[in-house]
């Protein structure tokens, strides 16, 4: 028995072709699930990396409260795992400049929670000393060091009873350090940060009404939405407002669909590398037939064999799996590090080992069990005399053959294409394995392409970025705030700019009878009130209030609406000249409203006197003038629920909005575009609250993003592909070596060489004909499947449109691949003589 088992080790090693063969398959196909695991990691890892980063810090929850006392007894909840308090201080404007200084006080878990580096220095300790935030260091009128005394003149901004309060306070400090702060959207900020402690909030702040803010982190064994119900139901948190950090709730929901995707993604591969598994184990046992047979007249057991082929196929996997998983670290480490930043070249998270070793180990001996119960079952005559095929039923091929269904094909095939037709019946299983190993590649190639096409970055923001110019500004409910008509004015005088058009966008609520609102949107009303007692009470008083941004354009942007109302066309003029509206709803399923056409709604916006004070609220009344046909999506990232829409003159007359949130620049085709960009950068160079987007800036950007997005894809599936191509050249190999002694014969009996090219060609052609019709079938189908499942879930318009290029495109591929893939081994049948091949089998 000893020397039975000794043959494990002697086999590995005396058909060294054979191994390196089945052991390239499984590098491959463990490379990739390794290279998939090292991207979905990455991928994760991002999301965390950059919702932390659009947060600008590491938090569950913030609560607001301009009561210290309420605001502080977040530090003793047990809900709470770290809790920071950051207080509004005041705001310095640089003198001469553009760039304000936000000061903010902080206590000593801010550095653990937000996104603080310290550069130099060290973070205040006592109330006479600031940390300032690097790049706005910077931008101050001298240039300061670590120990230097700094004068800050700040104002502090409070409410008094509904009236916003102003007062000048002058302040030394000693700059006690310098820091970065990662937060998105900084680099188009004009705002940096001040540090003090909060110790010198409570000495000289405590008695203004300033906001205050909790950042806290939950304890593990509370998620998000349970916080958010425990802190609804608790009283001593009713006068607190708090929120979610939105960031980290889409990051939770990502990562739950991005796990999905990749499980799937897993699941897909697990197939190919198990059909291309057990096809390699498949030639190895079929090739082994006579061997075995030998075994079995030798005295050994049909479970001897079965074992023997096992245990050689894990020890094969003990010795390839760990290559596959340092090779696809390897490929990983080289062409996606880029994208996913993997600092170790070796590093494979723990997830990723798991799935290499179940995936490889289970797909290895599932993939040589049922070829090793097929040897065990073999007689020793039987296998002696087999010709190393046990697969040729005389008696079922005649009975195939002469079905009327396969006269009909086959009526019209030449000698050549018969005799290939007759081996792909004599071996369905073999053909029905390889088919589908290559209608996976071809279905997800189809889905990659439809999602490539719907959420290709560049094709997003060429949709989105129609302008050669966008400025914007996002603080132009202020009557001082905005992009106004002397902006306008010195835009429309630079040579070369052809078209100018405005928007505006406030932050708003609207007011709708209770008649109106929906089930759905009562709840959402209800929500919204964080079970706060007076909200509630207003709630059931009738006052179903949804919080908006309305939207207003000028007249030739609001004559493309026509085409998606509900109304055959609307009255731009009317529009103007009186409160008239269009309302969209985005609310997936049910509406949150009822809202139609010649209906009454109300908005209501904050009201300020002409020095920018905040002097209350104001109400209008608005007759909606029409309904728009599924989603509308505005330039307002909280404009996802419920639109109101109007006119740029109806905006300033019933609103009293006088200035712009956002102009749109297109120029002329010969135009000098570094010319103009530079001429409007002179025009807006005073103002501190806008912001300039050029198309060339933002599209690099975006290639950039894309390139990452088809990389990833793409180069999944060119791996997946040439695993299972190097499967299906294993395949036709196996057909060509069992079919050795059967080719001789036809070769010695008058078949020609290119004869039996022709043969190996068509059975090819078989393969390529039946995978790519197949494939692009339900490749076709599952896009559009998708597309059905996608269109009402995300947040833009997508387009599905029969994919006859792609079809073609991968039909002729598929074939002209099979078909090269058939003629790589008929190239060794020549080498030897009609007698040599024969003998040799014999």
């Amino acid at each position: 028995m000893k020397s039975f088992w000794g043959l494990i080790p002697r086999n590995i090693l005396k058909y060294k072709k054979r191994t390196v063969l089945m052991g390239v398959s499984i590098v491959l196909a463990i490379a990739l699930i390794t290279s998939l695991s090292l991207v979905s990691d990455g991928m994760i890892k991002n999301n965390f990396k950059n919702a932390i980063k659009d947060g600008g810090g590491n938090y569950d929850i913030r609560l607001y409260s301009n009561d210290y006392s309420n605001i502080k007894q977040t530090r003793s909840d047990d809900l709470f795992n770290k809790v920071t308090i950051v207080s509004d201080v005041g705001m310095y404007n640089i003198p001469n400049s553009k760039y304000k200084i936000d000061i903010k006080a902080y206590d000593d878990n801010s550095k653990d929670i937000l996104n603080f580096n310290l550069i130099k220095g060290e973070y205040p300790k006592n109330e006479n000393e600031v940390a300032l935030e690097d790049w706005i260091l910077e931008k101050l009128p001298k240039k300061y060091n670590v120990g230097d005394k700094i004068k800050f003149e700040y104002e502090v901004n409070y409410v008094n009873g509904r009236t916003l309060k102003s007062e000048k306070i002058e302040k030394e400090f000693i700059l006690s350090g310098i820091f970065s702060f990662d937060i998105l959207g900084k680099d188009t900020s004009k705002i940096g940060k001040a540090y003090v402690n909060e110790e010198y909030f409570l000495k000289n702040l405590k008695r203004y009404d300033l906001q205050k803010i909790s950042y806290v982190s939950l304890k593990d064994e509370y998620t998000i939405d349970d916080a958010l119900i425990i802190l609804g139901l608790t009283t001593s948190y009713k006068d607190i407002m708090y929120e979610p950090n939105y960031s980290k709730v889409d990051m939770i929901k990502t990562i739950s669909l991005l796990n999905k995707i990749f499980n799937i993604l897993f699941i897909f591969i697990a197939i190919v590398a198990g059909i291309v598994i057990y096809n390699i184990f498949n030639i190895m046992v079929t090739e082994r037939t006579k061997e075995f047979g030998i075994f079995r007249a030798l005295g050994s057991s049909p479970q001897q064999i079965k074992s023997l082929v096992i245990l050689e196929s894990i020890f094969i996997g003990i010795i390839f799996i760990p290559i596959g998983m340092i090779i696809g670290s390897t490929f990983s480490k080289i062409f996606i590090n880029e994208i996913y930043s993997i600092k170790n070249i070796l590093y494979i998270p723990l997830k990723g080992i798991k799935v290499d070793l179940i995936i490889g180990f289970l797909t290895i001996i599932l993939g040589a069990y049922f070829p090793a119960r097929k040897a065990a079952k073999i007689s020793p005559m039987e296998a002696i005399s087999s010709n190393n095929n046990l697969s040729l039923k005389g008696h079922k091929l005649k009975a195939s053959l002469q079905s009327e269904k396969d006269k009909s094909i086959r009526k019209n095939f030449s000698f050549e294409m018969n005799m290939a037709y007759l081996n792909i019946i004599r071996n369905k299983k073999r053909f029905i394995t390889t088919v589908i190993s290559l209608n996976i590649i071809i279905i997800m190639l189809f889905s990659a392409n439809f999602l490539i096409d719907t959420m290709n970055p560049i094709t997003l923001f060429k949709r989105n970025f129609k302008y050669d110019f966008v400025l914007s500004s996002f603080e132009i409910e202020k009557p001082t705030n905005g992009i106004d008509e002397h902006i306008i004015n010195s835009l429309s005088e630079i040579e070369g700019i052809k078209e100018i058009n405005k928007s505006k966008d406030i932050s708003s609520h609207l007011k709708v009878s209770k008649d109106a609102v929906t089930t759905k949107g009562f709840k959402y009303l209800k929500s919204q009130c964080n079970n706060n007692e007076l909200e509630l009470k207003k709630l059931e008083e009738g006052n179903y209030s949804f919080p908006t941004y309305p939207i207003s354009y000028d007249d030739k942007e609001l004559e493309n609406f026509t085409s998606i109302i509900e109304s055959k066309k609307i009255d731009i003029k009317d529009m103007k000249e009186n409160p008239s509206i269009v309302i969209a709803q985005n609310v997936n399923g049910n509406k949150y409203t009822i809202i139609e056409e010649g209906d009454l709604v109300d908005l209501n916006i904050a009201k300020y006197n002409n020095n920018g004070e905040l002097i209350g609220e104001d109400s209008k009344t608005f007759e909606v003038a029409a309904t728009v046909k599924g989603k509308f999506l505005s330039n307002k990232e909280g404009n996802k629920d419920i639109v109101p829409i109007m006119s740029n003159k109806c905006f300033e007359k019933f609103l009293n909005i006088p200035n712009y949130s956002k102009v749109c620049i297109k120029i002329d085709n010969k135009a000098d575009y570094e010319k103009i960009k530079n001429d409007i950068k002179l025009v807006i160079k005073d103002y501190k609250d806008i912001v300039l987007k050029d198309y060339k800036s933002e599209l690099e950007l975006n290639k950039k993003i894309s390139k990452n997005l088809i990389i990833t894809l793409y180069g999944f599936i060119g791996i997946i592909s040439l695993v299972s191509i190097i499967n299906l050249i294993n395949v036709m190999n196996m057909s060509i070596l069992l079919r050795k002694k059967d080719i001789s014969m036809l070769r010695a009996i008058g078949f020609s060489n290119k004869q039996v090219r022709n043969m190996i060609l068509s059975e090819g052609f078989f393969y390529g004909i039946f995978s790519g019709g197949l494939g692009c079938a339900l490749g076709t189908i599952i896009s559009f499947f998708i597309y059905l499942l996608t269109k009402s879930n995300i947040g833009y318009q997508i387009y599905w449109k029969f994919p006859l290029i792609n079809i073609l495109i991968v039909l002729v591929s598929t074939i002209i691949i099979c078909i090269t893939a058939s003629l790589i081994p008929a190239r060794n049948l020549f080498k030897e003589s009609i007698v040599d091949s024969i003998k040799s089998i014999e």
